[in-house]
């Protein structure tokens, strides 16, 4: 799946990554090795393991020639750029969850109407909640489980 990397990248995101590709293509052969990568990423603050090293590399890997050339490069890191943020939207979920009154391994319920309060009252919100929630309580017991919180994000 190729990505469109200038809606995922601003353009300064994209100059900070010609940067680091021309400093780590060493031998300025216009490519970069798996080794390279896992430099690159861990220079701009990632932590990826090998496995994902090759597993990137595969994926952008357009000619099968084992490294990336920097139109590839800019795929992976547009990639790592929605994962990223993915994972920091599932973790800003949870955590309303837990604030709320869910549980902190994800059971338990929340009561729709202490929701709506903190939604209206709390946040001062001018959303129909109200609908928001009667369409996600699927069982219509006025309590909300993770799955039909998580809706609300969506």
């Amino acid at each position: 799946m190729s990505v469109n990397v200038h809606e995922v990248l601003t353009d300064e995101e994209i100059e900070d990554c010609h940067k680091a590709f021309m400093h780590f293509d060493a031998d300025h052969s216009g490519t970069i090795e798996s080794w390279e990568l896992k430099g690159i990423l861990e220079a701009l603050g990632q932590k990826p393991t090998d496995q994902e090293i090759l597993h990137m590399i595969s994926e952008v890997d357009d000619n099968d020639s084992n490294s990336i050339e920097f139109s590839e490069f800019l795929q992976v890191m547009a990639r790592q750029k929605l994962e990223s943020n993915d994972s920091s939207k599932d973790r800003d979920i949870f955590d309303a969850w837990v604030a709320v009154g869910g549980g902190a391994d994800g059971s338990g319920f929340v009561d729709a109407e202490l929701l709506i309060k903190i939604i209206k009252h709390d946040f001062c919100l001018n959303i129909d909640i109200e609908k928001m929630i009667k369409e996600m309580d699927t069982s219509g017991d006025g309590e909300i489980d993770f799955e039909e919180f998580q809706q609300l994000f969506v």
